[in-house]
């Protein structure tokens, strides 16, 4: 039927034209480039995480893959993060919680106190682990999100 596929990177090699959000892309490592003085350069580079709903860290070898790679992770929260805690603008401290934020300039999770202990839809985290775990996490595995994008799911449909 010409919507039918051996594998997902078949799927996506054929279809990818019709994805007009970077966001919505699977994460590619792209391939070597031939023509780099240094052939085996890699890059760590920023992909949003359809199933995770996370910008993670991931490495980029210079040449090929999908649009969804970003060079900072702040681009990729500006970009794919809708409404994120992580892509939220830190809210005003002075108070007598501590809590922990995401600094989407820096790339960090930082502490400051605030006048309120809850932590529900705003960027503020109970522990520096959860601010980094939620904000600044790191993709393990390509096999499985490709297999569970539904956009490519089981090698058909778009």
């Amino acid at each position: 039927d010409g919507n039918s596929f051996d594998s997902g990177s078949e799927c996506w090699e054929t279809c990818a034209h019709h994805v007009k959000n970077p966001c919505n892309f699977p994460f590619s490592t792209g391939y070597f480039c031939p023509t780099d003085e240094d052939y085996r350069k890699r890059t760590v580079v920023y992909g949003y995480n359809q199933i995770t709903k996370k910008c993670e860290a991931y490495t980029y070898y210079g040449c090929g893959g999908y649009g969804n790679r970003f060079n900072t992770r702040k681009d990729c929260w500006k970009r794919c993060g809708g409404t994120s805690k992580c892509a939220q603008t830190a809210s005003g401290a002075g108070g007598a919680y501590w809590r922990y934020y995401y600094d989407i300039d820096s790339d960090t999770c930082k502490s400051a106190m605030y006048f309120y202990a809850s932590t529900n839809g705003v960027n503020r985290f109970y522990t520096h682990e959860e601010c980094n775990d939620e904000c600044r996490a790191i993709y393990s595995g390509l096999s499985l999100y490709l297999t569970h994008l539904g956009l490519c799911g089981r090698y058909g449909n778009i």
